[in-house]
Formats: C-alpha cells, sequence, structure tokens
C-alpha cells in the first residue's frame, strides 16, 4: 500500500509543477496582451483564467496536504504493527510488557479509526 501512496504523492506533485508552469503561460500571455494597443478582452480571459488557475492551485494544495497526513498515518500504523507483531511473534525475546503490548493495540485501533475519518474525507459523498 505506501508505495501506491508514495506513487500519488509524487503525482499530486507533478500536478502541482504543471499548475505552476501553467501560470508562467497564463503570465506571459498577459503580458503579451499588454504590448497591444487594445487588450481589454485579453483582460478579461486573463482574469478568468487566473480564477480557474487559482481553484486548481488550492486543490492540489489540498490534496498533497490530505496525501502527506494520510502517508505519514499509514508510516505510523506500519511502525506500530512492526512492533506489535515482534513483541507476540517471540514474546520471550522481547521486553515489551503487557501494558505496553495493549497500549500499543489500542494505538492501532485509534490509528485505524482516524485514518477511516480520513479516508471519509477525501471521499465525500456525491
Amino acid at each position: 500500500k505506501q508505495w501506491y501512496q508514495r506513487r500519488v504523492h509524487g503525482e499530486l506533485k507533478k500536478w502541482q509543477e504543471e499548475t505552476e508552469k501553467m501560470k508562467k503561460i497564463i503570465d506571459g500571455g498577459n503580458e503579451a496582451a499588454h504590448k497591444m494597443s487594445m487588450h481589454d478582452e485579453a483582460d478579461r480571459v486573463y482574469a478568468a483564467n487566473c480564477k480557474k488557475w487559482e481553484a486548481v492551485a488550492a486543490a492540489v494544495k489540498d490534496w498533497i496536504t490530505k496525501m502527506e497526513a494520510l502517508v505519514k498515518m499509514w508510516e505510523n500504523q506500519a511502525a506500530t504493527a512492526d512492533k506489535v507483531s515482534a513483541a507476540m511473534s517471540a514474546p520471550a525475546n522481547s521486553e515489551m510488557k503487557l501494558e505496553d503490548l495493549e497500549a500499543h493495540l489500542n494505538s492501532l485501533k485509534q490509528m485505524f479509526i482516524e485514518k477511516q475519518k480520513m479516508m471519509d474525507g477525501m471521499n465525500p459523498s456525491v
């Protein structure tokens, strides 16, 4: 699963880079339009394109923030699950106390609940 989240996160970063390139193109077009004697229509198009770009840029930023939080959650879950698995697979070799194991299990349970809330927030009802 983690490779998938990292891939999606990478794709979101690419999306962000592409939106930044588009903004430069939009701004370049506006600069060229201002060299013309009549650029009222170009100004309206530029304003409309900037408004659209701002919406896309905000969406990219929002999704990157969500994916970074989700990836961090998965990493924490994996680390905690590894600790629990190690303690349960070799209890004689483990220095983990029963209370610590219970705390780790409760932590995992809470992480699953939080992760589900995050996922639900990413997939709003239609």
